[in-house]
């Protein structure tokens, strides 16, 4: 069977390949959901959608993903923190991460503030700070 670049594995791994992320939030990097009765801080990230660059003799190789991340902490300014230093690591990076190649990254959207009321009653809850990218990445190449 052939493997084909997955942009969730590569997102994770180059955010735990910087010192700082992984010091505050170890491996607690998951994607697509925040499991319940994590510890924090951690990151929860999504693919919200890609679109594939197409031309008229066939796909051309090159999607983008857009990739939301989600940071829990125990307060707003250890999120915004967590957040801010996702930031510097992926917007414009550009590099192979775990066999994808990576062309390039923008922020899609500034930082969102919310509280995750799911584990906690009443109006308190656990802080998270929410934030968009763009990953363009060649999704055809084979790994």
């Amino acid at each position: 069977m052939t493997d084909f670049p997955d942009i969730g594995i590569a997102v994770r791994s180059l955010l735990l390949s910087d010192n700082e992320i992984a010091g505050m939030v170890v491996n607690r990097i998951s994607a697509d959901r925040m499991y319940q009765g994590s510890e924090v801080p951690a990151v929860a990230f999504y693919v919200i959608s890609t679109i594939a660059e197409d031309c008229l003799s066939g796909a051309v190789g090159i999607d983008m993903a857009r990739i939301q991340f989600e940071c829990y902490a125990e307060t707003r300014k250890e999120a915004g923190n967590l957040a801010n230093l996702i930031r510097l690591k992926v917007a414009g990076f550009r590099g192979v991460q775990d066999g994808v190649v990576i062309k390039g990254v923008e922020q899609s959207s500034g930082q969102g503030y919310g509280l995750d009321r799911s584990e906690v009653g009443g109006d308190n809850g656990r802080p998270f700070v929410r934030q968009d990218f763009t990953f363009s990445f060649n999704s055809l190449t084979k790994v």
